[in-house]
This record gives C-alpha cells, sequence and structure tokens, in this order.
C-alpha cells in the first residue's frame, strides 16, 4: 500500500509494507522508495521498532521493544544502539541510562 510516483514507480508519502519473507512489516514514511522518516518496523517474533528512519536505516530516536520485554529508548545508528539511550530489561528488574557506543553500554 501507499503511494506510487507515477514516474519512478517508487513509493512515497506514507505507506505499509510485508516483507514477501513474512519476517517483517514496516508502516511509515517513504521517500523514492526507501524507508524514511517516522515508521513502525514489526518482526515475525513480536518485537519492534518504532522512530526515525533515515535512508533505509533505523537511525536516529526510536524505541526497541523485545519480545522478552525488554525496551530501549534513545539513539540509534544503522540499527545499533549508538548515542545516548535508556534500557529496561525483561521484567523490570535491571536497568541502564546513559551512553552507548554500537551496542556497548
Amino acid at each position: 500500500m501507499g503511494d506510487l510516483d507515477p514516474v519512478t514507480k517508487l513509493r512515497e508519502g506514507q505507506g505499509v509494507y510485508t516483507y514477501e519473507n513474512p519476517f517483517f512489516q514496516y508502516k511509515g514514511d517513504y521517500v523514492k522508495g526507501v524507508k524514511h522518516g517516522q515508521g513502525v518496523l514489526l518482526m515475525r517474533d513480536g518485537s519492534r521498532y518504532e522512530g526515525a528512519f533515515d535512508n533505509g536505516e533505523i537511525t536516529g530516536k526510536g524505541e526497541k521493544t523485545q519480545t522478552d520485554g525488554t525496551v530501549y529508548k534513545g539513539d540509534f545508528v544503522q540499527g545499533e544502539k549508538h548515542g545516548y539511550g535508556e534500557i529496561v530489561y525483561g521484567g523490570g528488574g535491571e536497568w541502564y541510562k546513559g551512553e552507548w557506543s554500537f551496542n556497548v553500554r
């Protein structure tokens, strides 16, 4: 779903795309056929990411929720926790607030 540019035939604006391998579904902004802006990425295992996309990559501010209940809110660069972020691990007992460098606290 979503608008297709009549000339380029690429997605533009808001849209929903379910990948052929049914492991992922994306709902959000597209620019020239690429995820760009705000969106939600749902994974088959039930985990999800909601936030910024830049040129098809999870980059910017967002929130990732895993199936075990772990929730990370903060900065991402190419899908990795990078910059400032806050994480509450599944069950809610353990947490961390601070800087991340490519998924390392």
